[in-house]
């Protein structure tokens, strides 16, 4: 299930990370999910590539992937950097083919540096972020399971557009109640 995610969004995502993993002087991992079927993971190849040919950063991100079909090993055919640069490869680490296993894989890595701040954030343990929160990491498309944490964190961002733009009804509504409150209190 791959909800409104395009390679675009995914290598902006993707790159703001580096830039940030290379600020905090931390490990970055990126993250694509365990994936079946190539056509869940076409925007992260796709973003995945562009990443690899327009990098000209320092870093050497660990990539995080899992499955049993054919999408794993097409992240494996990452391309180098086409600049003159001498620009460190991506890394990918096979983290199992099924959930289960892809969750255990990423609790024993210790210390990647978005991770740890989505933790701090969140109070979430580092594995469950994937599966709780899928919206935080662009790259993985999320699981059928998922789809409930998808559907909330959509609608919790709906309503706050809804309650900055409606704020004044509320208002207006809470004095409306107090001023019945007191015309029933004097009469």
């Amino acid at each position: 299930m791959s909800y409104r995610k395009d390679a675009a969004a995914i290598r902006t995502h993707w790159q703001s990370q580096i830039d940030e993993s290379l600020e905090a002087g931390e490990a970055l991992l990126l993250e694509v999910g365990v994936n079946t079927s190539v056509l869940h993971s076409l925007g992260a190849l796709i973003a995945l590539e562009r990443l690899a040919a327009e990098r000209v950063d320092v870093t050497s991100p660990l990539l995080l992937v899992g499955g049993d079909g054919v999408a794993w090993s097409a992240m494996l055919l990452t391309p180098a950097a086409s600049t003159t640069t001498l620009v460190p490869a991506i890394m990918p680490f096979y983290a199992g083919a099924d959930p289960a296993t892809y969750q255990a894989s990423l609790a024993t890595l210790s210390s990647v540096s978005t991770h740890a701040r989505q933790h701090i954030a969140t109070g979430l343990p580092l594995a469950m972020h994937s599966l709780l929160m899928p919206e935080t990491q662009p790259g993985i498309a999320a699981l059928w399971s998922s789809l409930p944490f998808v559907l909330v964190a959509q609608a919790a961002s709906a309503d706050a557009g809804v309650a900055e733009r409606d704020g004044w009804l509320q208002w207006l509504t809470l004095l409306v109640v107090v001023g019945l409150l007191i015309v029933a209190l004097f009469i």
